[in-house]
């Protein structure tokens, strides 16, 4: 555990897991730990190194990716149910070796949740999936659930051309454009699902429908309900000019990374759904997990367990955006609440914030010293409501949170 103070107690920093290098700046004074006494990590982060050893191996920041893949781990379920009506079970031994030699499965998968293993390998009997604990599986025994290829745009690499307004098709498996604003018109192009496109002109409602001016790739015009674009709005007045921070429209869906008043990234997220809305809000990334567990709560009316979920940033309790795995639905409604990212943009946008995600760390949570990146959460152009608490450090907070709504 990393604390904020060189004693047991103190609020946490962080979390580094077994085996995991980490940096050491300096030894220091402190309370409750014997052997190699404390040592300072980070700014306010200390942990006690009684549980350590020097070592010369590089420390590296978490998630680790695996290689040539968009995720740190596969995933994968039990598969739906075959053209019986029946459900294929999914068995899971000890390891490898009590599987080959037809040893009776330790336990059986379960339904509403996705597993995370930490590496696949072929055999000539077929492919086999490792869970951490080398407890495995057969592949041909699950679903694999591989990671959405969608990535939003940097802008800083690839600029929006003046005048032109970002935005992506969202329709499964095109959207249609068409010469005038209306449906029988001419079709001059198809906007295959989560294309690129840009904008430029004035919306026109024509029998009741909006219908957006669309200049490429096909030029014409397509229905609104079928696209996303970037709603411009001028940044929280306290930010600096050149400060990092984060922009959420749920009307369109779309995340941008933002300094002071410039783009840098534009992205689709999907939000919460009709049933498990999104806050609306001025908030701060509070806390940052390299991978976290998330499953849903007794008596919520959907069950869930998703392991493995990476690139996590909680702003507010149980809300986080973070990279997604199990859907490509970026750009509408689906989520339980949380902000969900490619797996690619969520990568991208986690490397960007703070709390820095130290070397080693599995959990960095924001502190006075480093607060979190702001995070605004709106709908269209209304100003949301502040809602960011003190972070951890500041002398007031317990006073703040005691009379915070």
């Amino acid at each position: 555990m990393v604390y904020v103070e060189p004693r047991l107690g103190a609020e946490f920093r962080g979390k580094i897991p077994l085996h995991e290098v980490f940096e050491l700046y300096e030894r220091v004074p402190g309370e409750d730990c014997g052997g190699e006494g404390w040592g300072r990590v980070a700014a306010a982060a200390y942990v006690c190194l009684h549980h350590s050893e020097p070592t010369d191996d590089t420390p590296m920041v978490l998630p680790r990716r695996i290689p040539d893949e968009l995720a740190p781990f596969y995933y994968a379920r039990l598969r739906p149910k075959d053209a019986s009506g029946n459900n294929p079970p999914a068995p899971r031994y000890r390891s490898r070796t009590a599987m080959r030699r037809g040893a009776a499965a330790e336990s059986f998968l379960e339904r509403e949740h996705d597993y995370a293993f930490v590496d696949r390998r072929r055999f000539r009997d077929g492919a086999v999936l490792y869970a951490h604990d080398d407890r495995v599986v057969r592949e041909s025994d699950v679903l694999r659930k591989e990671p959405s290829d969608f990535a939003g745009r940097d802008t800083l690499e690839r600029p929006i051309p003046e005048g032109a307004v970002m935005g992506w098709s969202i329709t499964w498996p095109h959207a249609i454009v068409r010469a005038e604003p209306h449906a029988d018109a001419e079709e001059r192009g198809r906007l295959p699902l989560h294309e690129e496109l840009l904008l430029r002109g004035e919306p026109r409602v024509e029998h009741g429908e909006t219908w957006q001016p669309v200049e490429s790739p096909a030029a014409g015009w397509v229905l609104a309900d079928e696209i996303r674009w970037w709603v411009p709005m001028d940044p929280p007045t306290e930010l600096r000019a050149d400060e990092i921070w984060l922009d959420v429209d749920l009307d369109q869906q779309m995340l941008a990374l933002r300094r002071g008043p410039a783009v840098e990234m534009l992205t689709l997220v999907s939000s919460g759904n009709w049933k498990h809305g999104t806050p609306v809000g001025l908030f701060r990334i509070e806390g940052k997990w390299a991978w976290a567990d998330m499953r849903s709560r007794a008596g919520d009316d959907e069950a869930y367990f998703v392991e493995g979920v990476p690139w996590v940033q909680y702003f507010r309790g149980r809300y986080a955006l973070h990279g997604t795995f199990w859907h490509n639905r970026f750009g509408r409604r689906t989520s339980h609440g949380c902000i969900n990212l490619s797996a690619h943009d969520a990568r991208w946008v986690y490397e960007r914030t703070s709390p820095v995600s130290k070397p080693g760390f599995v959990t960095t949570n924001e502190h006075a010293v480093e607060p979190g990146t702001v995070l605004r959460i709106r709908k269209g152009t209304t100003a949301p409501p502040d809602r960011r608490r003190p972070p951890i450090g500041t002398p007031s907070r317990a006073t703040s949170l005691h009379l915070a709504p």
